[in-house]
Order: C-alpha cells, then sequence, then structure tokens
C-alpha cells in the first residue's frame, strides 16, 4: 500500500470524521483474476451487495465488531468476504485500505500515550492484508475486537505493531478450535441421523 494511500485516508479522517479510500483501479492480473471462475460468482456477488469499495467500507467500519463478537461461529462460517477477494474485487490494496480504521481504532481504544503513527498503521495492516489475505474480513474484526477487549498479548503504554500480529497467533488457535468443535457436531448429527434411519421400520 502506497504510503500516500494511507496518508490520504488518515487525512480525510481529520477533516471529515470519516475514512473513504481514493478510486481503486484494477491492474490486468487483477481483472484476469476475477473473471476465473473461481472468483467470478464470488465476486459478482459481492458487487451486488456493495458496488464500490467505499460502499463495503462505509458498512464494515469498526462499530461493526461489538454486533460481531456475540457469534465468533458465524465470523467463520458466514459470507462476510476473504481479504483477497476484497482486492481481486475492488483493485490492489483493497484490503490493506479498509484495513487502516480498523488498525486506526485500536489506538484510539487502548489508551496508549501516542497515537500510532500512519507508517506503523500502515504496517500492520500491510502485514494482516498480505499474511491472512484468506481470513474473511468479519473474522479480522472479531481478532480486533477481542485484542482490544485484552483477551491477547497487550500494549505497554505505545503502539506496537509487532504486539497485534503476535496476537494473530492466539486468534487463529482460537479459530482452529471452533472449526473443530463444529465439524465434531457435524458428525454427531449425521451419525444420529443414520442412526435413526436404521431404526425406521421398513415399508
Amino acid at each position: 500500500m502506497e504510503t500516500t494511500v494511507a496518508q490520504e485516508l488518515i487525512n480525510r479522517k481529520k477533516e471529515s470524521g470519516t475514512y473513504l479510500a481514493p478510486q481503486l483501479k484494477l491492474s490486468p492480473d487483477l481483472v484476469r483474476l476475477r473473471n476465473e471462475p473461481s472468483y467470478a460468482k464470488s465476486v459478482n456477488k459481492l458487487m451486488r451487495k456493495y458496488p464500490t469499495f467505499n460502499d463495503f467500507a462505509i458498512a464494515n467500519t469498526p462499530l461493526r465488531q461489538f454486533s460481531l463478537c456475540q457469534d465468533p461461529e458465524q465470523c467463520i462460517y458466514g459470507d462476510s468476504p476473504c481479504l483477497r477477494l476484497l482486492d481481486v474485487t475492488y483493485g490492489r490494496f483493497a484490503s490493506a485500505i479498509w484495513l487502516v480504521p480498523q488498525i486506526a481504532d485500536i489506538s484510539v481504544c487502548c489508551g496508549l500515550k501516542e497515537d500510532a503513527s500512519e507508517a506503523q498503521i500502515k504496517l500492520v495492516a500491510t502485514a494482516i492484508a498480505s499474511k491472512y489475505k484468506y481470513l474473511k474480513t468479519d473474522e479480522v474484526m472479531l481478532f480486533l475486537f477481542n485484542f482490544k477487549a485484552g483477551f491477547y498479548e497487550r500494549f505497554y503504554s505505545y503502539f506496537d505493531p509487532q504486539t497485534i500480529i503476535k496476537s494473530m497467533s492466539s486468534f487463529l488457535q482460537e479459530r482452529t478450535n471452533i472449526i473443530e468443535e463444529h465439524d465434531r457436531e457435524m458428525r454427531r448429527i449425521k451419525a444420529e441421523y443414520e442412526k435413526n434411519q436404521l431404526q425406521l421400520p421398513k415399508k
């Protein structure tokens, strides 16, 4: 993500109270990728719901984190797009740009002595967008809510990007536990169904 993009987002927040991204452009590679069968259906579905990147960003601000934290399983199995799909749909760096206000909100909520710098926000946003592109946006917001709530590692007076990135491992373990529990429950339900079917009287 170019520094000028991150700075523009931060400046817009200061001036208007909201983050809106500059117009994003699709590279030829992304145009080709979004037309592939593996992405085309998901891209079309996302664009029907959110025609532009700003439509998505406005509907998915840090305020949504408060409702998402009530149902972690829904965050994992719901239909929110993964970070990679944001890039394919809206343009290069779309996921990192979306993460800028999400990360900036941490600085506000954690009572730090100094606000996070542009470089720090850019680093965390880019790191998450590149390394965890398979995560859904609802999952990322759930992680950030849990971090602000103090469930993982904590800052010591100052914003530290490594503290957030290291905390992701704890979240991913929680995510794995939820998936494994869900799979066990699905197997139990299937086994119970098959058992009941065998016990039904034959006609």
